[in-house]
């Protein structure tokens, strides 16, 4: 329950220091370094060790993929800092948050995994939000709704890109994975 409620609060606070960091820097990938170093801190208190080479194929697979995920996280990091900017926060955190439909679909159509009962109605609840959403977008101040559907798309792709591996990749590098993925995505923002 606690891990739940530390969840929820850091997931909103994103979404506050997104909106508040825009008054206090010019550069918007100076932000997202701090939220990666941030994150590869506690990857690394969580996995309790750093493997810089491994001597199989598994970790140039886990390595490979990890590059891949770090391309997508800072990509959707990066639309959800231009979608607050252009649709607002709660626009943009909803879009964020319904990007949990990618992995649920790449789950159901790649590894033929059947949904529960629940899975199917938050699905069908996610859809029917999104078309509430898109019927009352004439009147709200959505400006660029196509970038609502690459964030959908690339904050769920992370996720789906992790399912892949937990299906694909060896769990021997499972915390691995997260681990690289935070170390790529943040190299990408100090070169961008």
């Amino acid at each position: 329950m606690a891990a739940l409620i530390c969840a929820i609060i850091s997931s909103s606070l994103i979404a506050i220091i997104t909106k508040i960091s825009k008054k206090y820097t010019e550069n918007e990938m100076s932000i997202l370094v701090v939220n990666y170093v941030i994150c590869i801190l506690f990857s690394l208190y969580y996995t309790g060790t750093f493997r810089f080479v491994g001597h199989d194929s598994s970790f140039m697979q886990m390595f490979i993929m990890s590059i891949f995920n770090g391309i997508v996280y800072m990509g959707g990091f990066f639309f959800y800092r231009k979608n607050i900017e252009w649709n607002g926060v709660i626009l943009s955190s909803t879009f964020m948050k319904l990007g949990v439909l990618v992995p649920t679909l790449v789950s159901i159509l790649i590894f033929r995994e059947i949904p529960t009962i629940s899975q199917v109605a938050g699905l069908i609840l996610a859809l029917a939000c999104i078309v509430f959403l898109q019927y009352r977008k004439e009147n709200s101040s959505v400006s660029k709704p196509i970038f609502l559907i690459v964030l959908l798309l690339m904050g769920g792709g992370g996720d789906a890109m992790s399912k892949v591996f937990e299906r694909v990749g060896n769990e021997f590098y499972q915390n691995d994975f997260l681990l690289y993925t935070f170390l790529f995505a943040c190299i990408l923002c100090v070169i961008l």
